[in-house]
């Protein structure tokens, strides 16, 4: 018995909670003058225990029901995927948060407050697309009881 038939959802889709938690977390306390430790620290911490709890979940995921000859080529798609749709995601969180910021450069409003109110809704996009990633999760199938 391989170790991806035995694996529920259950880790990918807490990983991805947390990680959720951790960036929405930072969009809601960013400031322009807090300090790194008290606002930016304990999110960033969060964040990554999730991607770290997900990323292993996410491999026995896509492999889960590949016969063994297959694996190599799941796995393949899998990070293939993982680094595309990174940059895709990176891509529409810069895109939110300059045009945000450059709304808010346009009014009365200073560089400081345009940029972190930019960068806030980045990662607030960036948390929302996690949530529903976690969402997407539970469709996951389950294994059979034994």
């Amino acid at each position: 018995m391989r170790l991806n038939e035995v694996q529920e959802p259950n880790q990918l889709i807490l990983g991805t909670a947390v990680a959720a938690a951790g960036l929405i977390w930072i969009a809601g306390a960013l400031t322009p003058h807090e300090a790194y430790l008290s606002t930016v620290l304990g999110p960033l911490i969060l964040f990554g225990c999730g991607i770290g709890m997900s990323f292993g979940a996410m491999a026995m995921a896509a492999t889960h029901g590949v016969p063994s000859h297959q694996a190599g080529l799941a796995s393949g798609l899998l990070n293939t995927t993982r680094q595309v749709g990174g940059a895709m995601g990176l891509a529409v969180m810069a895109t939110a948060a300059s045009g945000l910021t450059s709304r808010l450069l346009s009014t009365s409003e200073g560089a400081p407050t345009a940029l972190t109110e930019g960068y806030k809704l980045a990662f607030l996009v960036a948390g929302l697309g996690l949530a529903a990633g976690m969402l997407l999760a539970f469709a996951l199938p389950r294994p059979a009881a034994n």
